[in-house]
């Protein structure tokens, strides 16, 4: 009796542990979408969640990020979630992201999203129509326990702003960030499009701020004047000042 118990008990871990390994990566999609309160899902998850591929929507299906994904065994046994973004497609998310012990390590990590995830994503209703794509560059960096190590630069590439019709044309906005005691601070501008733009970022336990100004150039149409005027405060020399901040 006691060796077929054994039998029966080692019967049912081989099944759990297949049943782990073998998961389908539609799991991952129940997951998020759970996480996120059905704003993001993974459309046509194939393989397993230990290694598959997929695409990142939103609800309403407006924009589309394709993923692929590894996750090593070894470090999920030990706690950690140790995941490396295999491309699926050229513009797809690569690098290798480490998380374990409240701390986060990426490496070389790419993410390319269209800038039309943005009103999705924002805790509030934003009152225009972001264009271009939003680049994210880590080569390394390192957040642990409140201690953080490394940089990362974030390019919004083919900026564009629409509102009632009318577009503005940014160029290529940049901000690099960076560790400033404990909170990531960094510095926003511009090169090229209709206005000048610059500003700064900070990011911190206790919350996030974000300030911006618009800075029309000469010859402006007036309906790009009107609309840099909708999006924020302008001043006496026409500078629009554009203030967002968050507490946690």
């Amino acid at each position: 009796m006691m060796r077929f118990s054994m039998a029966i008990l080692w019967v049912l871990v081989i099944a759990a542990v297949a049943l782990v390994a073998l998961a389908p990566a539609s799991w991952l999609d129940r997951r998020i979408a759970s996480a996120t309160a059905g704003k993001i899902r993974i459309n046509d998850a194939q393989g397993t969640v230990w290694r598959g591929h997929g695409a990142l929507v939103d609800a309403q299906g407006t924009w589309r990020v394709p993923i692929g994904w590894r996750v090593e065994p070894l470090a999920v046994a030990k706690g950690a979630l140790d995941v490396e973004l295999e491309p699926s497609e050229p513009d797809a998310p690569r690098g290798r992201v480490l998380l374990q012990n409240e701390s986060a390590d990426l490496r070389n990590v790419r993410l390319t999203v269209q800038a039309r995830v943005l009103p999705s994503l924002s805790p509030v209703t934003l009152p225009i129509e972001p264009g271009g794509e939003l680049v994210l560059d880590a080569p390394a960096f390192r957040y642990r326990m409140n201690q953080m190590e490394g940089s990362f630069d974030v390019r919004w590439e083919r900026a564009r702003v629409a509102t009632a019709g009318s577009a503005l044309d940014l160029g290529t906005v940049t901000a690099h960030v960076a560790p400033k005691g404990s909170a990531l601070v960094g510095t926003i501008g511009n090169v090229g499009g209709d206005a000048r733009v610059d500003g700064d970022v900070a990011l911190a336990s206790s919350g996030a701020s974000v300030r911006v100004n618009i800075s029309p150039g000469p010859g402006v149409p007036p309906d790009i004047a009107r609309l840099l005027s909708a999006l924020g405060t302008p001043d006496a020399n026409g500078v629009v000042h554009l203030q967002w901040s968050q507490r946690n």
